[in-house]
């Protein structure tokens, strides 16, 4: 997580959070709710208290879900690849 960057507190039920800055104002947050862990994508804005809000649209994976997209994430790559023209460095990320 980025230095001087204060998000709006979530709810009590939700444990453990961790942001991850994708680009701009696009951030992954990891959390746990109700023992189950969740990926978050979305865009936040500044509210006027100064905190970083979740936009409404946006993307909450499960953890099954997550791991799928990382299996898959050659065969993306790839078609990107093919589309583009231009070829992705692929970083080898390990989901146990």
């Amino acid at each position: 997580m980025e230095k001087n960057i204060e998000f709006k507190p979530d709810s009590s039920e939700v444990e453990d959070v961790e942001y991850y800055r994708l680009s701009g104002n696009t951030y992954v947050k990891v959390f746990q709710r109700y023992s189950k862990v969740r990926v978050d994508i979305r865009k936040y804005y500044l509210n006027t208290k100064g905190f970083l809000c979740p936009e409404t649209k946006g993307i909450q994976l499960s953890l099954k879900s997550w791991k799928r997209l990382q299996k898959l994430r050659k065969d993306i790559n790839s078609s990107i690849e093919k589309i583009t023209g231009f070829a992705l460095k692929l970083i080898e990320i390990y989901v146990y």
